[in-house]
């Protein structure tokens, strides 16, 4: 549905605490009396029919952590999705991708919020403080809605809200941190910006020593420039980090269709079928010991097998979150996907098949399979990593498959 630009301040008690006009040009100071922290804000030029301009602030008041903030208005009370998205663009070029979350909605008002992340936003704030123009690019599902900003008065105003605001620690040692630089260089050089979507980063248990271990669901990192950048018929990239000491080892990361962590230190890894000599489409599951951190092949099923190994882990999976889920569920569908997962199942409807008319022999079998841009190396059953690989790096190694299938 198409907006009206517009804002009524009152509406809001947050935004109530303005020091100029909505309507003003320039960056401006909240006043947070009362409220402690800092905020600035700029708010849009008002339309060609007299509407009043939406307002994009940064602010910290109220005790609440560094945080973005967008408040709208339309004809109508908005039927807005609970999450969505927002390029920001500055001097032309895109800065940064958030997802910024409903808030409260009243006669046609709504209220957005997302929160500010160090590892990624840094960037962002120095180039809204140097740059001449910005723009608010809102994925709104009837059509995007663009909204110049003017950045004048942007390097003082925001120059102090960081420095009354404490950034959000991010832990040392941390495996999201890092993988993150990653995606977001990697996404940099596309001229693209990141937005995070929940599940990036999983805590559990994978080795069964009674301490949290990481996973990270690089899919989970979405490129303004490429939504498959980590993501191809083979699944999605996902990481794999031990807590070992103080920090955490990484024991794999490559791309994978889904995981099972199994008692006694295992994990169970459901691969593209190159990897078990079959067809790209066909099941494929490897079993690894990582509670010695050998990583181990100690098991590879195939095909039919695969399959039905791969069904019982999703029902027990549904069995154990099935308590947990019941007051919560509202329309929820089979099965809970993390965004590699969902994407990994959308690949699959993709993949090549073999044709019915003159069908292609399957690959054999192989400790090096050839995969769709490259080779699968995976240890033989028993055997521990190949020698050659540093101890930092996965013993699994599996290239990126082509983009989309």
């Amino acid at each position: 549905m198409p907006y009206r630009i517009a804002l009524i301040l009152l509406i809001f008690a947050g935004w109530a605490g303005f020091t100029t006009p909505a309507v003003a040009q320039g960056w401006g100071m909240v006043d947070t009396e009362g409220a402690g922290g800092a905020g600035a804000y700029v708010c849009a030029e008002p339309g060609a029919a007299g509407d009043s301009a939406p307002c994009f602030r940064v602010t910290c008041e109220n005790d609440a952590a560094l945080h973005y903030e967008i408040a709208l208005f339309s004809d109508a009370s908005p039927s807005l999705a609970d999450q969505i998205a927002v390029e920001l663009r500055v001097d032309g070029r895109a800065s940064g991708l958030l997802l910024f979350q409903t808030g409260a909605q009243t006669e046609g008002m709504a209220s957005l919020s997302a929160p500010f992340d160090p590892r990624l936003h840094g960037a962002l704030i120095e180039q809204l403080r140097k740059g001449n123009r910005a723009g608010l690019v809102i994925q709104n599902p009837a059509g995007a809605i663009v909204v110049p900003l003017s950045l004048r008065g942007s390097s003082k105003s925001l120059g102090a809200v960081m420095e009354a605001c404490p950034l959000p620690e991010v832990p040392l040692d941390d495996p999201a941190a890092m993988v993150l630089d990653e995606i977001v260089r990697a996404c940099g050089q596309l001229e693209g910006s990141v937005a995070m979507e929940p599940g990036f980063e999983r805590h559990e248990d994978l080795d069964g020593d009674g301490r949290d271990d990481v996973v990270i669901d690089y899919a989970a990192a979405v490129c303004s420039e490429m939504a498959s950048l980590y993501c191809g018929s083979g699944g999605c990239t996902v990481g794999f980090f031990l807590a070992r000491g103080e920090g955490f080892s990484k024991i794999f990361d490559g791309v994978i269709r889904g995981y099972t962590a199994q008692p006694g230190g295992l994990l169970a890894l459901d691969l593209h079928g190159t990897a078990c000599g079959l067809y790209g489409f066909e099941a494929c599951r490897k079993v690894f010991r990582i509670a010695d951190d050998s990583f181990a092949l100690v098991e590879e099923i195939a095909g039919i097998a695969a399959q039905a190994a791969q069904a019982a882990d999703r029902a027990a999976a549904r069995a154990e979150a099935e308590p947990k889920a019941e007051s919560a569920r509202s329309g929820a569908g089979e099965e809970d996907l993390s965004p590699a997962q969902a994407r990994s199942t959308e690949n699959r409807q993709d993949d090549e098949r073999p044709s019915s008319d003159t069908p292609e022999p399957a690959p054999e079998p192989a400790l090096e399979g050839a995969g769709e841009e490259g080779s699968v190396v995976l240890p033989a059953e028993g055997e521990g990593a190949p020698g050659d690989l540093a101890p930092e790096r996965p013993a699994l190694v599996m290239p990126t498959a082509p983009f989309g299938g």
